[in-house]
């Protein structure tokens, strides 16, 4: 318990006087009484009840304000898990109370800490002034043995009262005053004045620290998962977690199937809890090890990673006059085609798309026609030739009736045919007003809508129409992030109706929202990760990953938010190599 204690000293003993030095005897009054007394009235602490790694704020509270300078009080705490802020707190001068934070660390076992708080004592000296004119300042020594030996306790002005706070509880303590000239010198000891400082009253507050319940289990299910599944593990305590609840660290020796945040937490009260881990894209069947750990004593679950069958990546080789297959991971799968006129032959091949069979379509630039092929390569099909109807076939893709949309880059037109080859309708003409194209007509996309973009590259703008070839809207130059001279090269829609384009001046892919505002891009013209060059083909697989052509010889890979993944395909005419790859396709 804290004191503040004056000891007002009233007998008085003159020294002798003789000389300058004489001149300055000075009377310290020996006497001690008690003055204002306040101590420690109150110590609580709030919560009382903790688990490990928790604080409780604890408030100390004096039986009056505390005087000018402050009231120090002293801590102290039985338990070694107990930390506290410091040796001492202090009452601000007026204040009644003050608080601090005390933090237990690990607790293994249910056990208490008794918190203390002393009131710190202090002498009050008072002495009479030196009658000598020329006195500067006067000093204060102190000892512990009467007849000193003394040391120092403080040089003052020419103040005539000195409080001492630094002072042990139970200690007497013996005072001699001196008096200094302008000169320096120093009048001989004044008498000897004592203090016994009483034993500081003290105030206790006890905490409850309670050890948590056993880890006891951690069950996931289900235990098995394919890509984009979840699992639904449940931690369970061997009895009820305490006031403020238990935290459990969590870990994953799998990237695959990570978890949540790290922890997790038990409410207090509850015996368990749960936590979700959703696999991501999983290669490969493997498994993963969750571990969930309380206090140095963990359980673990083990969860099974089924990989689901791979969707093939199909890369217009054209360079090479082939098709490319990979799977989404970048590994090499196969090929097909060759350079010539023949059936599953190709002399400039464009574009490609992919029917709802998983079948394979081509346009064949040079040789002014379209063909089929199964998932795997074997030739189906062709129709076309060169002015029936088209002459360079560019563009193509598929409509949700399984109908096949070419575009003519040398007639300006788009065509529509039957899976049969036979011409349904068409729309375009030479030009550059709505519905027109401005020569070198390229790709051709269907949105979440059914609407059909086309790219019409000769005008910088990418033109919108409904399946019945009717104009809608365009996403002009000036509305890019690549004016004027926005070249668009291949489309691809997410399911919130957001349109990426692939841009080939600027060499971007361009992101714009569902009211076709530009929103941002990704890439730029380079030969490191995340630059391209030309190539323009664009896919999105299963995952929202999207697959870009380079004419560096590769694809690049970018998540859904346009962050680079990886890259795959090296330049030159070998198996997995690639010679300015364009379109580009992903199976269903």
């Amino acid at each position: 318990m804290l004191r503040f204690l004056r000891w007002v000293i009233m007998k008085k003993l003159r020294l002798a006087s003789s000389g300058v030095i004489g001149a300055m005897a000075i009377v310290l009054s020996p006497n001690a009484g008690f003055g204002q007394v306040v101590s420690v009235s109150q110590l609580v602490c709030n919560p009382n009840n903790l688990t490990s790694g928790m604080s409780t704020t604890c408030t100390v509270t004096l039986s009056g304000a505390a005087p000018a300078g402050g009231k120090e009080v002293l801590l102290s705490s039985n338990n070694a898990i107990m930390s506290l802020p410091g040796a001492s707190v202090t009452v601000p001068a007026g204040a009644t109370s003050s608080t601090f934070k005390a933090t237990v660390g690990s607790i293994s076992s249910n056990q208490t800490a008794r918190l203390t708080a002393t009131g710190q004592n202090s002498v009050l000296l008072n002495w009479t002034a030196s009658g000598s004119p020329n006195v500067t300042n006067y000093n204060v020594y102190r000892g512990v043995s009467s007849g000193g030996p003394y040391s120092i306790a403080t040089t003052l002005g020419v103040a005539t009262t000195y409080t001492d706070y630094n002072l042990q509880n139970g200690q007497t303590y013996y005072y001699v005053t001196t008096a200094v000239d302008n000169t320096g010198g120093e009048s001989t000891y004044s008498n000897q004045a004592s203090a016994s400082v009483p034993s500081g009253v003290s105030q206790t507050a006890t905490v409850n620290l309670l050890a948590p319940g056993i880890l006891s289990s951690l069950v996931c299910n289900p235990s098995s998962l394919s890509s984009g599944a979840a699992t639904i593990c449940t931690v369970t305590l061997s009895s009820a977690a305490p006031s403020g609840g238990i935290v459990i660290s969590l870990s994953s020796n799998n990237p695959l199937l990570p978890v949540p945040a790290g922890f997790v937490t038990v409410p207090a009260g509850a015996t368990s809890t749960t936590f979700t881990a959703t696999a991501v894209t999983i290669p490969t069947n493997q498994s993963v090890i969750l571990t969930a750990t309380l206090n140095g004593v963990s359980q673990t679950a083990t969860v099974g990673l089924v990989a689901t069958a791979s969707q093939a990546v199909y890369v217009v080789d054209t360079g090479n006059n082939r098709v490319e297959m990979f799977d989404t991971s970048g590994n090499y799968i196969g090929q097909f085609g060759s350079s010539g006129s023949g059936n599953g032959q190709f002399n400039g091949l464009g574009a490609i798309a992919i029917d709802a069979s998983g079948n394979v379509w081509v346009t064949d630039y040079w040789n002014s026609r379209v063909e089929e092929f199964s998932s795997t390569g074997t030739y189906l099909s062709q129709f076309g030739s060169s002015g029936n109807p088209f002459y360079r076939p560019n563009g193509i893709a598929i409509d949700a009736n399984g109908n096949i949309w070419v575009s003519d880059e040398y007639a300006s037109q788009v065509y529509e045919f039957n899976f049969s080859g036979t011409v349904l309708g068409s729309f375009g003409s030479p030009g550059s007003g709505n519905g027109q194209f401005g020569g070198n007509v390229g790709a051709l996309a269907f949105d979440k809508s059914g609407n059909l973009w086309v790219a019409d590259e000769g005008n910088h703008r990418a033109e919108i129409f409904t399946p019945g070839g009717s104009y809608v809207n365009q996403i002009a130059a000036s509305a890019s992030g690549c004016n004027p001279n926005f070249t668009p090269l291949g489309f691809v829609f997410d399911a919130s109706g957001d349109v990426f384009v692939s841009e080939g001046n600027c060499v971007t892919v361009e992101k714009f929202n569902s009211s076709y505002i530009y929103v941002g891009s990704i890439g730029g013209w380079g030969y490191g990760n995340g630059t391209y060059r030309i190539g323009g083909g664009l896919a999105v697989d299963s995952n929202g990953n999207f697959y870009v052509t380079s004419y560096n010889g590769n694809v690049e890979v970018y998540n859904s938010t346009g962050t680079y993944q990886f890259q795959f395909g090296t330049p030159g005419s070998g198996s997995g190599q690639l010679d300015t790859p364009a379109g580009i396709a992903i199976g269903k």
